[in-house]
């Protein structure tokens, strides 16, 4: 893959930019001197330089269809570096330097005949610049002290051999460098070409993965007595569309059924296994069939008249047996909640999640498990589920999250390595400290340390 035409107008300008600034260096030291038909030369070059940068910079396009308009600037150069050489004393002049910066400059364009070009003019000018004056035929004053010169044969010999070699030995090695370093730059720019395309197909499908789970973390409640709030920080975050997105395993979700005569609302906070795609596609697994589930549960009346236990119970090994077919490979920690609306009574189970946090009067406490429940999906769990209840007064606030609030990372060891504590005792701390509210507790966790995995939260409060 070739450069962009925006590259190449880049590549060239610092040549440009040093053809500018050398022909107003030479226009001057003319003028200075007195070489006013020096000056005539010189300011022709730098029209024409400042034509060139123009038609580079601006009708780039123009210069592509007409590559060989390259030898007009290439040529006033040497002829400019060759008069100042002149005036300046030839073999002795600083200026000589010119030719070498020009076919340096010339050797890193891919077509090497411009290279070839520089070298070869630059010793054939001097060659003739040198053998006039060492035969005599043109007198020739060094401006620096003001004295005739006399050439020796050995000067002229010496001048015009180095020359030559020098000339040619940078074409050759420049050329060579340039060539390979270009090379492997096209197959650098090729591998990251196939790379960012494998990228944009990668965030296309967890741009996909993310749309399809958004309205299954969904709050549909609709209670006067209770409150839910949602707060989800996934940890693979990606740029999609110039949108930042963000995917993975958790999912929060909240609704409403009705069991019997009692209206139940439901919270589920769960943690898939592994992050990004992997812990997504748990939780899009998990989230569809609660969805299934509640809706069956709200327009089926046999579903209905169940009792809340039963309704957990139930639920769990349905989840269980879809998890069951990843033989083990995907496990979900999830808390399942069933709130009932008048009493405040909570029916839950937890399976592996990290504990509930009850705020009441201002003090943050954990809401023990007494019995264990596996996680979802683990083989030859089936039987074990575990139904609990918790009673919720008026003005208490219930958070369930998941372990990404708790593992956090703390500092930085000597030698690099993150440190990171699972203290469940700072979340804690955060609620009590903020009063139980739950966007001022992320913040305060985001700022002060670094997340490890998927962070989610629900907050329940009932009023």
């Amino acid at each position: 893959m070739g450069k962009s035409e925006a590259e190449h107008i880049k590549d060239s300008r610092g040549s440009n930019v040093a053809r500018l600034i050398f022909g107003m260096i030479f226009l001057i030291s003319f003028i200075l001197n007195e070489f006013y038909g020096m000056v005539l030369l010189s300011a022709f070059h730098l029209i024409i330089s400042a034509w060139w940068f123009w038609l580079i910079e601006r009708k780039y396009w123009y210069y592509d269809k007409h590559p060989s308009l390259w030898y007009l600037p290439a040529s006033l150069d040497l002829m400019s570096i060759s008069a100042s050489v002149f005036v300046t004393g030839i073999c002795f002049s600083p200026a000589i330097l010119g030719y070498v910066i020009v076919t340096a400059f010339s050797s890193t364009d891919t077509n090497q005949n411009r290279g070839k070009f520089a070298a070869y003019v630059s010793c054939l000018i001097f060659f003739v610049m040198n053998t006039i004056v060492y035969l005599g035929l043109f007198p020739l004053i060094n401006i620096v002290s003001n004295e005739a010169i006399h050439m020796t044969t050995f000067s002229f010999v010496l001048s015009s051999v180095l020359l030559v070699v020098v000339c040619l030995i940078t074409n050759q090695v420049i050329a060579s460098i340039y060539l390979q370093l270009n090379e492997k730059n096209l197959r650098l720019s090729e591998s990251l070409e196939k790379i960012n395309e494998l990228k944009l197909q990668q965030d296309g499908d967890y741009y996909l993965t993310s749309l399809l789970l958004e309205p299954l973390a969904s709050n549909l409640t609709n209670s006067p007595r209770i409150k839910i709030e949602f707060s989800i920080r996934q940890y693979k975050r990606f740029i999609f569309r110039d949108f930042m997105n963000e995917l993975g395993g958790d999912i929060c979700l909240a609704d409403t059924i009705q069991l019997g005569s009692k209206k139940y609302t439901i919270v589920v906070n769960g943690d898939a296994m592994g992050k990004s795609m992997q812990g997504a596609g748990g939780a899009l697994v998990l989230g569809v069939v609660l969805k299934s589930i509640i809706t069956r549960t709200q327009v089926i009346i046999e579903d209905k008249n169940i009792t809340p236990v039963i309704w957990l119970e139930r639920s769990f090994r349905e989840l269980n047996e879809v998890f069951y077919s990843f033989d083990g490979y995907m496990l979900v920690s999830v808390f399942l909640g069933l709130l009932e609306e008048d009493s405040g009574t909570l029916f839950f189970v937890n399976a592996e999640h990290p504990n509930a946090v009850l705020l009441r009067d201002g003090k943050a406490s954990f809401i023990e498990n007494e019995h264990k429940t596996r996680k979802i999906g683990t083989l030859g769990e089936g039987a074990l589920i575990k139904v609990e209840t918790f009673q919720i007064e008026p003005g208490d606030q219930i958070f369930i999250g998941s372990d990404g609030k708790d593992d956090l990372v703390v500092g930085v060891t000597e030698t690099g390595l993150r440190q990171i504590t699972s203290d469940e005792e700072i979340f804690l701390h955060l609620i009590e400290k903020f009063k139980g509210n739950l966007e001022q507790v992320v913040s305060e966790i985001q700022n002060q340390f670094e997340l490890t995995d998927d962070f989610s939260v629900i907050k329940i409060s009932l009023l």
